[in-house]
């Protein structure tokens, strides 16, 4: 209680404290963060924008390379496609290989340049090299990136490691692109230094906690301005062929995605920011706001804590009385006179406590007793007291009168173990043993009542005998099955009763293959086994029921299916270890 107490102190005098600043941060946080977001997202775009720009000025150079070989491929693809040069062929030769030569030397980024017609791929073009075998030349990878492209595509690009000579210590590393020629069926590919494009984005102006990143169409990366291991965080197939602003969380942390695409081979530009990064000036706002907060806390609990330990002493009093007088100490002394509400508080509370003690003491008695007489009284209604003695002196009269033990002799005894088994001990349980034990009783006598008009199947399972139950659940379940199934039906009838449990519940049907009701029938039965209206048809549905809630609980009863001139179900699932 001091605890609570203290708690709900503490949100009324803190709480208008924290509510006013808390407003104020946020919302300069809020605006704050918008309008940095907004401005260094529209930097991002235009640094985007710059690279974007420097990369198709070489880009652009390649439609220019095109045109000129595209113009002259009838020429080339002749020189390729005579075996034996005359000397006409070979005037052709130096001309295209000059031009291949002058294409490359007059463009310091341009490491080769090939061109290949698919009519003759045996042999190609290269800048430095004029006419070559395909099978002598070291750099072939190019050729079988060209055969497995598809053919509707006519630019694209990737990134490859060559080595040109065989004395070459480590390739080199170069961006290839790859131009379908127009004229006739072929390529020209053209191969351009890396290292020239890292120049050109490593004089950008970038902030070192930024990431600048340059892929292909393939997601292939063409540049970055981080090591390979820094990058290795971020999943290169996320960035789709989507140009804009996105948020990405990756690991712990969140990230700015800035995104721009390049229109002819479809080069995406990424710039990676941390998103710690926009809000520098946020978080310092966000700092003094919480440190604001912190002191207003404090104030606060301090204010809570002097307050909560003045009332607590009167409090505590309080709860001293009433728990001296709930276990019956001697009270504390009242105060001489009443100061304040609290004083009136402890005359009050007491007083009202000591009455409402006593009296739900006397109703939880009257309650026990009730339910017991209940109890007693639904099990005396299913059958009446029989005098065990008489019972047996007629028993014993009937075998003297006829000679020897007979069916009359047996169903007094059967009688007589049903009347016992009722009225000793009814508020007592029994083992599931004893319950089957007076319901075959029961059923011994109904069949020499109604011979061959019905037949009992037991289904049961061995290990149930010992669990314990209340008095009586099965032999009223058989009586219904006889007297509302078997009795009213002209041919016989079969009753089935199935015993089943698991860990937690006992589960006991009585099945019959008897009249039946009609589905009218049988929701008045059930509404009136869940309003307890007497029945007086089926007396013991309703005992039964009205004693499995008082022994088990309410959400427990009976479960009835029936289906005219078909047969009925009776269940019951209880469990076994009642609370």
């Amino acid at each position: 209680m001091k605890k609570r107490g203290f708690i709900r102190n503490l949100v009324l005098f803190a709480l208008p404290l924290f509510i006013p600043i808390f407003i104020l941060g946020t919302l300069s946080i809020t605006i704050t963060k918008k309008f940095i977001h907004e401005d260094i997202n529209k930097s991002n775009m235009n640094l985007l924008k710059q690279t974007k720009e420097n990369s198709e000025l070489i880009l652009n150079e390649s439609d220019f390379l095109r045109l000129i070989f595209d113009n002259s491929s009838m020429v080339t693809n002749q020189i390729l496609s005579n075996n034996k040069f005359t000397y006409e062929d070979l005037q052709l030769n130096n001309i295209v290989k000059e031009l291949l030569t002058t294409s490359v030397g007059a463009r310091p980024y341009i490491h080769s340049i090939y061109i290949l017609f698919d009519s003759n791929k045996e042999r190609f073009l290269a800048s430095g090299d004029g006419v070559v075998n395909m099978k002598d030349y070291n750099d072939k990878v190019w050729y079988d990136s060209y055969n497995a492209k598809n053919k509707n595509i006519y630019d694209w690009s990737e990134v490859r490691n060559i080595r040109m000579y065989s004395f070459e210590k480590s390739p080199q590393k170069i961006v290839t692109l790859y131009m379908r020629l127009n004229s006739t069926e072929g390529v020209l590919v053209l191969n351009i230094f890396q290292s020239y494009f890292e120049k050109g984005f490593n004089s950008l102006i970038l902030n070192p906690e930024q990431t600048l990143m340059v892929l292909n169409e393939d997601n292939q990366l063409i540049y970055c301005n981080k090591k390979a291991e820094e990058i290795e965080k971020y999943n290169l197939m996320d960035f789709k062929d989507t140009e804009g602003n996105k948020i990405l969380n990756i690991g712990q942390e969140e990230y700015t995605i800035n995104q721009t695409i390049s229109g002819k081979y479809n080069w995406k530009y990424i710039l990676i920011t941390p998103s710690s990064f926009f809000y520098k000036v946020p978080i310092k706002i966000t700092q003094m706001a919480a440190l604001s907060l912190l002191i207003s806390f404090l104030l606060g609990l301090a204010l809570t804590f002097y307050i909560t330990r003045k009332n607590y002493s009167q409090v505590k009093r309080i709860l001293l009385i009433l728990e001296s007088a709930e276990n019956g100490y001697p009270l504390p002394s009242f105060p001489d006179r009443i100061k304040d509400e609290y004083g009136y508080i402890i005359h009050n509370i007491l007083k009202t406590f000591i009455e409402q003690s006593y009296l739900k003491t006397q109703l939880s008695e009257r309650k026990y007793k009730l339910k017991m007489m209940e109890l007693l009284a639904l099990q005396s209604q299913i059958n009446p007291h029989f005098l065990f003695n008489t019972l047996a002196t007629i028993s014993w009269e009937t075998i003297i009168h006829l000679g020897e033990s007979n069916y009359i002799n047996r169903m007094i005894e059967n009688l007589s173990d049903i009347l016992r088994y009722s009225l000793e001990s009814p508020s007592e349980t029994v083992t599931l043993k004893k319950e089957i034990e007076n319901t075959k009783s029961y059923i011994e006598i109904q069949k020499y009542r109604y011979g061959d008009k019905f037949d009992v199947i037991w289904e049961c399972d061995p290990y149930t005998e010992d669990i314990e139950v209340t008095k009586l659940l099965m032999q009223p379940l058989v009586e219904n099955s006889i007297y509302h199934g078997a009795k009213e039906k002209e041919t016989k009838s079969k009753i089935k009763i199935k015993i089943k449990a698991n860990s937690e519940y006992l589960d006991i049907s009585v099945i019959d293959s008897g009249k039946g009701m009609t589905k009218v029938t049988l929701m008045e039965v059930r509404k009136k086994l869940e309003t307890d209206v007497e029945q007086y048809e089926h007396i013991g549905l309703g005992n039964i029921n009205k004693r499995l809630k008082l022994f088990y609980g309410n959400e427990y009863g009976l479960r009835i299916k029936s289906k005219y001139n078909f047969g009925s179900v009776v269940s019951i699932r209880i469990p076994i270890s009642p609370s």
